[in-house]
């Protein structure tokens, strides 16, 4: 998959999840600065993709936003390995402690 295709995807499990995902324009020179990103408004999770954003950055705010606030949704899904090892927590997996 396609890093715009693995986006797709992401925005749209997303929003299966309940998630409202925001695109936001790319801000003009005289604009703050702006990036990707989750935020809480009024109690409801909103995920923040900036298009001057890199792709990459847009697909790790939108996982780890689904990882925060929708990993049962995750959990009862089954997801192409694309997706998956985007979503999996980063780290070793499989190691406990001793």
């Amino acid at each position: 998959m396609t890093d715009a295709e693995v986006l797709a995807e992401l925005v749209a499990l997303a929003e299966s999840a309940g998630l409202h995902v925001q695109n936001v324009p790319r801000a003009r020179e005289t604009d703050p600065p702006v990036a990707s990103g989750v935020v809480r408004i009024r109690g409801a999770v909103r995920i923040v993709l900036v298009s001057s954003d890199s792709f990459a950055q847009r697909i790790d705010v939108l996982a780890g936003g689904l990882r925060t606030h929708a990993s049962d949704f995750l959990e009862s899904r089954h997801l192409p390995p694309a997706l998956r090892t985007r979503l999996d927590p980063p780290g070793p997996a499989g190691l406990k402690n001793a």
